[in-house]
């Protein structure tokens, strides 16, 4: 075990580099779930809610609107960026040169608020990865000369796993997703402690702001919204497990 543990840290004489790290990983993590927070608040307090009550004509046609305007703030408002949110997280990944511009962040998130916000078939979580994944970039290229060329992946990790941790409420599944995301062997130990401390940081962030109510409620709750009662049950734990062996099967079968 103490073994193990010494292959998450740097040999001794770069552990002062290796804490810097890790407070850049920290503050990745708390100013990516502000920026979650700020747009679940538009999408969802504002825009969502103010949706409801009105007439259906209204709600028929708000979703075609809602990617009229995200459409243009692409296309005007940022240069040459494309839709594309967590799929933008693995790219960088993998790329020898990472960009995620800071410049198509304000225009990106924006555009997922329009189409979140007004009905459109897309969640949190894109916008949240994406948020994340360029706050870690982008700090890190405002700090380089604290961090080797490296360790520029590591923090693009941790802001995807706080954009997750924090739009889930669920640190672990954030640092999860980011680890194995990119569908790299060799991220997962370089990578762990800054994306667990970025994930922390996020969801204590994230929770401060929003709430500690959860996503989905538990057995036994369940919550009525917009006529839909919504919760887990016992039956949808048993689906659930027949889903994931049959995926599992089929994947494997792919495979």
């Amino acid at each position: 075990m103490r073994a193990q543990l010494a292959d998450l840290l740097p040999p001794r004489g770069q552990r002062g580099r290796y804490a810097r790290l890790l407070t850049a990983a920290a503050v990745t993590g708390a100013l990516t779930a502000l920026l979650v927070a700020a747009v679940e608040k538009l999408a969802e307090s504002w825009l969502l809610h103010g949706l409801e009550g009105q007439p259906l004509w209204l709600i028929a046609v708000a979703p075609g609107f809602g990617l009229l305007l995200a459409w243009l703030l692409l296309r005007y408002g940022a240069a040459n960026a494309t839709p594309a949110t967590s799929d933008e997280y693995v790219r960088a990944y993998h790329s020898r040169r990472p960009e995620v511009p800071l410049r198509d962040v304000p225009a990106k998130l924006l555009a997922g608020v329009a189409t979140i916000g007004l009905g459109g078939s897309l969640g949190l979580e894109g916008p949240s990865i994406y948020a994340g994944a360029a706050m870690g970039h982008n700090l890190q290229e405002r700090l380089a000369r604290f961090f080797r060329r490296d360790e520029a992946k590591m923090l693009l990790t941790a802001g995807a796993a706080a954009g997750v941790a924090a739009v889930f409420k669920a640190p672990a599944t954030g640092l999860i997703f980011a680890l194995e995301a990119p569908y790299r062997d060799d991220v997962t130990r370089r990578a762990l402690l800054p994306g667990l401390l970025a994930s922390v940081t996020g969801y204590v962030t994230y929770v401060s702001i929003i709430g500690t109510t959860p996503v989905v409620p538990f057995i036994g709750r369940t919550l009525r919204e917009g006529g839909f009662v919504s919760g887990i049950d016992y039956s949808d734990i048993a689906g659930a497990v027949l889903l994931g062996i049959g995926a599992g099967l089929a994947a494997r079968g792919v495979v």
